[in-house]
């Protein structure tokens, strides 16, 4: 299972899930089915790609460099 995927499956079903419950809770006052088509379009969409970034960039190893830095700053602290 690689990266993208793994982060895109997991992405797609917190985004769909919160977006729903937002743009349900939100379309209640105004006409559902298009309120619903076009809410759920800009927040998957805008949800998605927030999420993905973070995904990937929490699941991208530090390089070397940075990790080595990082312990060395641990051990000062210590």
């Amino acid at each position: 299972l690689n990266k993208a995927s793994f982060c895109l499956s997991v992405c797609l079903s917190v985004c769909l899930s919160v977006c729903l419950s937002v743009c349900l809770s939100v379309c209640l006052s105004v006409c559902l089915s298009v309120c619903l088509s076009v809410c759920l379009s800009v927040c998957l969409s805008v949800c998605l790609s927030v999420c993905l970034s973070v995904c990937l960039s929490v699941f991208t190893p530090l390089p070397l460099q940075g990790q080595r830095t990082v312990c060395q700053g641990l051990k000062w602290s210590m």
